[in-house]
């Protein structure tokens, strides 16, 4: 008897085990060109990669209709999906890591990932806006998507957007009982970021000197730049002198050396 309670207790753990996860995470904004969404889409992301896993997760990914679902290259521990209704839905998993002990307040165990969730939704985002299933402008979407993030994070009970609830009209908010408060990814700390996603990140700086005013640290006077508002439109462009740069609003985003920095 003692022996099949125990069978029974594994099995249900097993049935019902939570991934780390973020959850729903919903976009209006973005547009979807569903004719764009086949098997196509599948060749085009798994194209030219050379890990010997590929033909695999390949073979994992589903894009039909309006549902497209597959392994991220950057990390092929997460499950990227988007599912397009009136809205964007999107959510991002881990797979080779399970949420132990949820009773009790659970913690992530197994295998660390490669990259963070937050990595993860902005490169295989971008992706689809190169191979044409989201038709917004790049750079609009990319400014966008970054500052959306940010929010995701500055509201998240873990580092990264983890257990996040975001709605493009209501904003982000982290609604996770008691139980599930730890159970955030586990991820390499060693790994390489992608430098798209580090906020003044190592390079170039920006320190507020005065109204609407910065200091550059870090860049050349021949550097180019682009300032951006919040909605992506370009608010001014030129190159760097005397390490010194006036925007005309704030916040604005700006873009140097292939990074992009918030100013306020």
């Amino acid at each position: 008897m003692n022996k099949l309670l125990l069978i029974v207790a594994i099995f249900t753990e097993f049935l019902f085990a939570v991934s780390p996860k973020t959850n729903e995470i919903i976009f209006k904004s973005l547009k979807i060109d569903v004719s764009q969404i086949g098997d196509e889409i599948c060749d085009s992301i798994y194209a030219g990669l050379p890990k010997f896993e590929t033909s695999r997760y390949r073979a994992l990914c589903v894009a039909m209709g309006d549902v497209i679902e597959y392994n991220s290259p950057l990390d092929y521990s997460v499950v990227f999906s988007l599912d397009i209704n009136e809205a964007a839905y999107l959510k991002v998993r881990r797979e080779n890591q399970i949420c132990k002990d949820v009773s009790t307040g659970a913690v992530a165990e197994g295998t660390p990932g490669t990259a963070l969730f937050s990595e993860v939704l902005f490169a295989e985002l971008m992706r689809l806006q190169k191979y044409g299933v989201i038709q917004n402008n790049r750079d609009s979407l990319e400014v966008f998507l970054l500052q959306e993030i940010d929010k995701m994070k500055n509201v998240s009970g873990c580092e990264d957007i983890d257990l996040v609830y975001y709605n493009e009209e209501e904003g982000a908010y982290y609604l996770i009982g008691p139980d599930m408060a730890n159970c955030c990814s586990l991820v390499d700390s060693s790994r390489t970021s992608l430098p798209l996603l580090k906020f003044n990140s190592i390079g170039a700086r920006a320190l507020k000197i005065g109204k609407n005013e910065f200091h550059l640290q870090g860049v050349k006077s021949d550097d180019a730049y682009t300032l951006f508002d919040l909605n992506g439109s370009v608010l001014q462009q030129g190159w760097v002198r005397s390490a010194i740069i006036q925007t005309p609003m704030l916040p604005a985003i700006l873009r140097i050396q292939e990074k992009t920095i918030m100013l306020k």
